[in-house]
């Protein structure tokens, strides 16, 4: 079974991957309430590793990078959560904030970042995130 998940968005406006004059098609939305940072993770023992993240979104935007281990959720060690917990734990209302406790793939520091859930639309272009 693949462990990986994406934490996609939801949808709404326009953004750096397209031109004002271009409007999307949508491919695949997603329900207004479900909103996430732009990450996809996989676990990795007791944490979750940062496989991919999509560019302009609030995971990016923050400074998160792959390679880099996600250690909590809002303060919550994941250790003992599956993945599906874990990325229930991030998802979340839209605009709302989530803590994510970060160890740098880079320089094994620890980071905490507050980070704005956003919708994206899965487009012909790529996720467009709201802003």
């Amino acid at each position: 079974m693949n462990s990986r998940v994406f934490y996609i968005l939801v949808l709404v406006g326009s953004s750096a991957f397209l031109s004002l004059c271009e409007k999307p098609r949508t491919i695949q939305a997603f329900p207004d309430k479900f909103a996430g940072v732009g990450i996809e993770i996989e676990k990795e023992g007791q944490y979750a590793r940062i496989v991919r993240v999509l560019p302009s979104s609030p995971a990016d935007e923050a400074g998160i990078r792959p390679d880099d281990m996600l250690i909590a959720v809002d303060n919550v060690n994941i250790a003992e959560l599956s993945l599906a917990e874990t990325v229930d734990k991030i998802r979340g209302l839209p605009k709302s904030t989530v803590i994510l406790t970060i160890e740098s793939g880079k320089d094994k520091s620890i980071n905490v970042f507050s980070v704005k859930r956003k919708r994206s639309v899965l487009t012909e272009k790529g996720y467009v995130f709201e802003e």
